[in-house]
């Protein structure tokens, strides 16, 4: 039977990168994709999903149907996708043996790195104000009244919402559920990739680990609506705190005493 794992995030996380990586330097055959079509759709679906607004049979058929290759042959699948995050807990009912890596990235970066490319901007803002399920209805499942209006603190409900959302929908499955920071992955992350290697049943081709040591951006932002967190305001950096606070903490982040001293200047 195939080896079969989707990898989601919340975004941001060098998932286009992981995608080309992995079809350009494993030694086996291997199927590995970006968002792959039909992604817009599904990216509406998993919302919609997530607001109660299709049942988990209409969204496992859908899930099917749209992945018909998923359950045949031997090729090893990678489907390297945050836009169906929200169907994480579906994805085994659909796919038995299907595999999960959760990649996560330090919050205050992945804040600028989103506002830097174009979050609720342009094209982007109008489609998260105007197309029903482009996001799900974030204050009602998150508890907090956040919109678009306030994108620094919608991103940062964002990041912890949907980590918490794949954490749980990957506990169930146990060995094949793989968290990974972003991080490791990158720059030089040669053993997090070895060991990512490992996880989806795969060999990397030598000469690809010099990939790894290049500085290498794929899909940067382009603006520069936001600087580096060690810019930020004692507001920002406590609001940070506050909402992704006890997951950073767990993933490894927020112990700099540079990022302690600018959340005490503010208490």
């Amino acid at each position: 039977m195939g080896r079969h794992t989707f990898i989601l995030s919340s975004g941001r996380t060098a998932t286009r990168f992981l995608a080309e990586y992995f079809s350009a330097n494993v030694l086996e055959p291997i199927w590995a994709k970006h968002e792959p079509f039909p992604s817009r759709l599904l990216r509406l679906v998993s919302h919609a999903h997530l607001d109660g607004r299709i049942s988990d049979a209409t969204a496992i058929a859908l899930l099917r149907l749209s992945h018909p290759g998923m359950g045949r042959g031997e090729k090893v699948q990678i489907e390297s996708n945050p836009l169906v995050f929200g169907l994480a807990d579906l994805l085994e009912p659909a796919f038995p043996g299907v595999r999960i890596v959760h990649v996560v990235r330090d919050p205050r970066d992945f804040v600028v790195s989103a506002l830097n490319h174009s979050f609720g901007v342009g094209a982007k803002g109008w489609l998260s104000r105007h197309i029903p399920f482009w996001y799900p209805d974030l204050a009602r499942l998150s508890g907090r009244p956040v919109g678009f209006e306030a994108p620094f603190e919608y991103l940062a409900v964002w990041w912890a919402w949907v980590n918490r959302v794949l954490e749980e929908a990957g506990q169930p499955l146990g060995a094949r559920y793989l968290r990974l920071r972003y991080e490791d992955l990158v720059g030089e992350g040669r053993n997090a990739m070895e060991g990512l290697a490992t996880f989806l049943g795969v060999h990397l081709r030598p000469e690809g680990q010099e990939r790894l040591r290049r500085d290498e951006k794929v899909n940067a932002g382009q603006l520069q609506a936001m600087t580096c967190w060690l810019n930020w305001s004692p507001d920002q950096a406590w609001l940070i705190d506050e909402v992704c606070g006890s997951l950073m903490a767990r993933y490894g982040y927020g112990g700099e005493e540079v990022w302690l001293r600018q959340l005490s200047t503010r208490r």
